[in-house]
């Protein structure tokens, strides 16, 4: 009877079991009690014949004749055999790439609003994006710190901690794109008025460049890297006008310092500056607080002479110097950071600290200490915090970002001509705003891949 029953009662057991729902970890049957093998056996005949017959007839057969309910989502394989239906000449090379940015919840299910994002954003965000972020979370935290000091409360962090913070309550340290959506929100964010918000998905995929749809606390402050590169882009940009409006640094100068005593006030430089032509105030403040060497906003001659060498490709080479001599002397950025701070008796780097343990490399470096410093401190905090520190490491972010941004171009491009394409009144009859026709399209797509099996 037991040999019997494994060889007739199993292959019932796993008809049953191919034919039913699944749950992650197992499925569990229940069965009517027998006291003998062979009773449960004959229990099961009818149960047999029945799986037998109906999986015999749903696999000699293409399409299903039911008119079962239609999905509401689309998964990776039919999102591409979608498109392919409907003509789209690169829907083979390019779904991909598009159906994993739009996937933020990573459970391989894009719904018609996770398709409609296409209609804000096209892949991450970009550098000047970031930064407009990070000037954003600065000014909440400054507002914030300006309530509590008005009722008496310490706000001992910084706006990324805060944030940090609000995104990881319990300290779980991992990151969902619904932590981070949520802790904008509750910080009013302009932009985190839904799940589905085009320019906070851009932000995250931006930090989660590895598309696990999860950020570590580390990940999270690549953003400063982010920032402070396109900070290094504004400078770059001030300079050459200033170069090519005077010649020289010296000679620039010299016209602005018109009444030869030697400093000018940051905010009047600015307003000199925008008189000679440069008409954006906010990249010449970022120049201003770069070349201002002692935090005073007094600027002066020997300012500007540091700007000699200045170029983002030497900063970032003098940056990679100085990571490399740190780790190879102290075995970590994390262990240097804690030898240079014990030696000013401090929990974090002011600029002098740092430019002193730059003069103590002993290296050849083009840029100033000074400046070095302010590269790492786009938060504009005067200090350096570990976190600040150690992203010294993870300057390759700006081309990681870079790529990535770069992949999802000629993709998102392409699936947009197609979309207006497909919107021709002679294909069909779709209006209404850009979200609304990218929710048509998710709908005709589930709509020509319905008889199939995914």
């Amino acid at each position: 009877p037991g040999e019997t029953f494994l060889q007739v009662g199993v292959p019932s057991l796993l008809a049953l079991l191919l034919t039913t729902p699944t749950t992650p970890g197992s499925r569990l049957l229940l069965l009517p009690k027998k006291e003998k093998p062979e009773e449960l056996l004959t229990s099961l005949t009818t149960l047999d014949s029945s799986l037998g017959a109906m999986i015999a007839s749903t696999y000699t057969r293409e399409r299903p004749t039911d008119k079962r309910e239609q999905g509401k989502t689309l998964v990776e394989i039919q999102f591409r055999a979608a498109l392919k239906d409907l003509k789209w000449s690169d829907a083979t090379k390019c779904s991909k790439a598009i159906f994993d940015f739009l996937d933020w919840r990573k459970d391989g299910f894009i719904s018609e609003d996770d398709l409609a994002i296409l209609a804000e954003t096209s892949g991450p965000a970009s550098l000047e994006k970031v930064d407009a972020f990070r000037v954003w979370l600065c000014q909440t935290a400054k507002s914030l710190e300006e309530l509590r000091a008005s009722k008496g409360t310490p706000f001992p962090e910084g706006p990324m901690r805060l944030l940090v913070r609000k995104m990881d309550p319990e300290g779980s340290g991992s990151i969902t794109y619904h932590d981070f959506y949520r802790a904008l929100k509750l910080l009013k964010h302009p932009d985190a008025t839904t799940k589905h918000s085009g320019p906070i998905l851009e932000l995250f995929a931006s930090i989660d460049l590895s598309k696990t749809g999860r950020l570590s606390i580390e990940d999270f402050f690549h953003l400063t890297v982010l920032s402070a590169r396109h900070q290094l882009t504004l400078v770059t940009s001030v300079c050459k006008f200033f170069q090519q409006r005077f010649g020289s640094y010296k000679a620039g100068w010299k016209v602005l310092d018109t009444d030869g005593q030697g400093q000018l006030d940051a905010p009047i430089w600015v307003d000199l500056m925008q008189k000679q032509g440069y008409q954006n105030r906010q990249e010449l403040e970022v120049c201003a607080y770069f070349i201002d060497r002692d935090g005073s906003m007094m600027l002066s001659g020997k300012d500007f002479e540091l700007l000699s060498a200045f170029t983002v490709e030497n900063v970032v080479a003098d940056l990679e110097r100085l990571r490399s001599h740190w780790e190879q002397a102290h075995g970590s950025l994390e262990d240097a950071f804690r030898a240079l701070v014990a030696e000013c008796a401090a929990t974090t780097l002011n600029a002098e600290a740092f430019t002193n343990a730059v003069r103590n490399a002993d290296l050849a470096l083009k840029v100033h200490g000074r400046l070095l410093f302010k590269a790492l401190d786009p938060t504009r905090t005067g200090q350096l915090m570990l976190e600040d520190f150690i992203m010294l490491k993870h300057q390759h972010h700006v081309d990681a970002l870079a790529e990535a941004s770069e992949s999802l171009k000629a993709p998102t491009s392409s699936l947009h001509r197609f979309l207006s394409w497909w919107c021709l009144p002679k294909v069909a009859n779709v209006e209404g705003s850009e979200a609304h026709r990218w929710k048509r399209l998710h709908q005709e797509m589930l709509r020509v891949t319905a008889d199939e099996i995914y």
